[in-house]
């Protein structure tokens, strides 16, 4: 039997996909008289609790899908596990979308790709998960679940060097 990992695990800690989050800075506008400056650029904190706040908010989403797939978690249904797994990843994709909008301040952009990337590298592990369940393939599933639990470690490594309270737990 497939020991299937708490779906909490999987989408705790805000995994996504795709590139980091935005190089902006701000503009000047210059006529004759007048220079008008944009907003400062984001500061570590405001990232941080921006980072956070989005974390929190997509965490809450999977606790949802925790409880209400509760019982299917628990059951030796592979191919209702997957689904549910499905789910999960369907979560993730708004989460991911609203982290690359935000705007990285110049000093945290190397961790916040770090930390992206293995995010990143928990997803297509998460997705080889759900294969192996339909497959009922145990040995691969326990492999992949191994994996994931060795990078959601760094993952969380990453995230306290960035310092996150909320995202990578």
């Amino acid at each position: 039997m497939i020991t299937v990992a708490a779906l909490a695990l999987v989408i705790s800690g805000c995994m996504g996909s795709g590139k980091a989050g935005s190089n902006s800075t701000p503009e000047t506008t210059t006529d004759s008289t007048t220079t008008i400056a944009g907003p400062p650029p984001v500061t570590h904190r405001q990232f941080v609790k921006r980072l956070d706040g989005l974390c929190r908010l997509y965490s809450l989403k999977g606790d949802r899908l925790n409880k209400r797939y509760a019982d299917v978690l628990r059951s030796t249904d592979y191919a209702a596990i997957a689904d549910v797994y499905r789910r999960a990843e369907r979560i993730q994709a708004p989460w991911r979308a609203a982290v690359v909008r935000l705007e990285v301040p110049p000093n945290d952009r190397r961790r916040f790709r770090r930390y992206l990337a293995l995010a990143d590298r928990i997803d297509g592990l998460f997705h080889r998960e759900i294969r192996a369940l339909r497959r009922q393939d145990e040995a691969e599933f326990a492999r992949i679940d191994g994996l994931i639990t060795q990078t959601r470690n760094q993952r969380t490594t990453a995230a306290v060097d960035l310092g996150l309270q909320v995202c990578g737990g």
